[in-house]
């Protein structure tokens, strides 16, 4: 082989001659090793369908639960019984016999002569922290004379062929010598495993809580509950073997392990019983141990399929293959990465982004930067972390978020705003961190009508490379989701750097146009924006359009907004400037 030297404009042609392919002409190395040979690995011949929003993922769900004729197992960390599998409209009333209790009830039971389906359902509980923010209604049992709620029927064995149990996780890191608060903040769901043309799953952000549910275009309502952002994916093909293996090690341990299971103590106080009573008595007799082998699921084969692998983070095994493959990836970018997420505060990660824009500028002669999208809620702390956001978007160049400062509005003039973006430039990361906003017309203290804005809570858990992986789960960027809770991602290769069918892009395309209405499917020319500096561009454009429609109090573009600390303080402080 000849040695041959490239120099930084050959270099350059090579990156732009198919940025997509270019970025991932490794792309095995994005997957992760699994923790054992027979599980968690890279699987080929897989469906993989984007759900936006409650309105498409309630329809996908709903269908999906339907059409169920053997088995439906939901692993989930919050259960609301009264969830309406049809998204309801402001003013509508949820029917009963759209609850998600209702239709599992009928499933399991084998309602109108059809088959009775197995259903198993495991919900994380925790009765400390079910004060804070529940999981699902366990109020019951501190009122021994009140009804008991449809879970809780559930959980005493009141459904044929309907198994309903939850669990913790504390007391395994206080068995272990960790004192730390831990969740099993798992969403996933599997259906017909033992049947291979039919099983199917989801991963997701979403619980099962009728706040979670919005429709994509996220219209403001006045007086209703806030908007939410949430995405799931339905499955089918061979990763659904390595979610009956969660599933299975998940129930298992829960039945068989009496400091996590049932909430015993929550129980016992329930039924004025001991707790030893629990532990021996009817609970085993009700909820059966997972003992089959893992089923056989063979890959897709009449249509297009992608490779996919199901990760981890489930500390008592050690694994921490979600931070493993973000990690890997990461230094694997070539053009983008786009991210929606509800707490975005892992600064290693920010590192490792500064560090990879800095090496394509190397590799491309100056001439190149790394472009970086984010979505984020409005900051909420996560219990039992310490609150990374400021640290992580500040070294991310983004060192304008916070509104409590005093200089805030001398940060906003466009003078500084061009200041940052050339910044950005000379690190090499080009980056735009948003929130999301609706607005709409409602009436003030004197009965005039005015503009409001309302935050749209992002739920999702969501990042996507140069459009050859997306990465989709439970997992946040934060230190409980990488290092602590339970967690399910699944992530998924459009293309082997050899065949790309468009889908990766089209499933960010998707996004993009909910969150940006009209001006990105107007602006992009359906989809012939191609490289991210034009995105960027965009974007940056359109986002300076919706602050100033902002300060001026008029209605919003779009949904998307430049994100920033506290909403109400900005507020102010914008108004303020027009009396100064």
């Amino acid at each position: 082989m000849s040695d041959t030297t490239v120099t930084p404009e050959q270099q350059l042609r090579e990156c732009q001659a198919n940025p997509v392919v270019y970025s991932s002409t490794m792309a095995t190395t994005w997957f992760i090793d699994p923790p054992a040979p027979d599980k968690y690995k890279m699987r080929s011949g897989n469906d993989i369908k984007l759900l936006n929003c409650g309105e498409a993922y309630l329809r996908e769900l709903r269908d999906a639960i339907n059409d169920a004729t053997d088995s439906i197992y939901i692993a989930i960390w919050g259960f609301d019984d009264e969830l309406s599998l049809v998204l309801l409209k402001p003013g509508d009333e949820a029917k009963p016999e759209n609850y998600i209790s209702k239709i599992l009830e009928d499933k399991a039971a084998g309602k109108d002569g059809k088959k009775p389906v197995e259903v198993k359902i495991l919900v994380y509980y925790n009765w400390i922290a079910e004060n804070l923010e529940p999981t699902f209604d366990e109020t019951a049992w501190l009122d021994l004379f009140s009804q008991k709620t449809w879970s809780q029927r559930a959980r005493d064995g009141e459904f044929p062929n309907l198994q309903f149990m939850t669990r913790d996780y504390t007391a395994s890191y206080v068995k272990m010598g960790w004192l730390k608060f831990a969740t099993h903040h798992q969403k996933c769901i599997l259906i017909d495993h033992r049947i291979s043309e039919k099983a199917n799953g989801f991963v997701q952000g979403f619980n099962f809580k009728p706040e979670y549910f919005d429709f994509a275009d996220h219209p403001y309502r006045e007086n209703e509950k806030p908007n939410w952002q949430d995405v799931g994916l339905h499955l089918r093909g061979p990763c659904l073997i390595d979610l009956f293996h969660n599933f299975q090690e998940g129930w298992n341990k829960a039945l068989n392990d009496p400091l996590d299971h049932q909430s015993l103590l929550a129980k016992a106080l329930d039924r004025n019983k001991s707790l030893n009573d629990q532990i021996v008595g009817m609970d085993k007799k009700i909820i059966d141990s997972i003992v089959e082998a893992p089923p056989i699921i063979n890959p897709i084969t009449d249509i297009r399929t992608y490779n996919a692998q199901i990760l981890r983070t489930w500390m008592l095994n050690g694994e921490t293959s979600i931070c493993n493959f973000i990690t890997n990836a990461i230094p694997r970018i070539n053009e983008f990465i786009y991210i929606e997420d509800q707490y975005f505060r892992y600064p290693h990660f920010a590192d490792q982004l500064m560090n990879r824009g800095s090496d394509i500028r190397k590799k491309c002669g100056n001439q190149k930067s790394l472009y970086v999208f984010v979505v984020l809620s409005p900051n909420k702390v996560a219990v039992g972390e310490p609150d990374n956001r400021l640290i992580m978007v500040d070294f991310l160049g983004r060192n304008d978020v916070d509104a409590d400062k005093e200089d805030f509005n001398e940060r906003q003039s466009e003078k500084i705003h061009q200041k940052i973006i050339d910044d950005m430039n000379k690190n090499g990361v080009m980056v735009h961190i948003c929130q999301l906003l609706a607005s709409g017309k409602t009436k003030n203290w004197i009965n005039q009508e005015v503009i409001d804005y309302k935050n749209i809570y992002v739920h999702a858990k969501l990042s996507i490379y140069d459009d050859a992986y997306l990465l989709l789960g439970s997992a946040n960027w934060n230190q409980r989701s990488m290092k602590q809770d339970s967690e399910l991602d699944i992530a998924v290769q459009y293309h082997d750097g050899q065949c790309d069918d468009g889908r990766g892009r089209q499933f960010r395309e998707e996004l993009w146009s909910a969150h940006l209405r009209q001006n990105w499917d107007s602006n992009n020319n359906k989809g012939k924006l191609t490289e991210p500096k034009e995105w960027y561009k965009q974007w940056d454009e359109l986002l300076q359009k919706n602050w100033k429609l902002f300060i001026k109090k008029e209605p919003l573009i779009m949904n998307l907004f430049p994100y920033y600390e506290n909403l109400k303080v900005l507020r102010w402080k914008s108004i303020k400037q027009w009396f100064d």
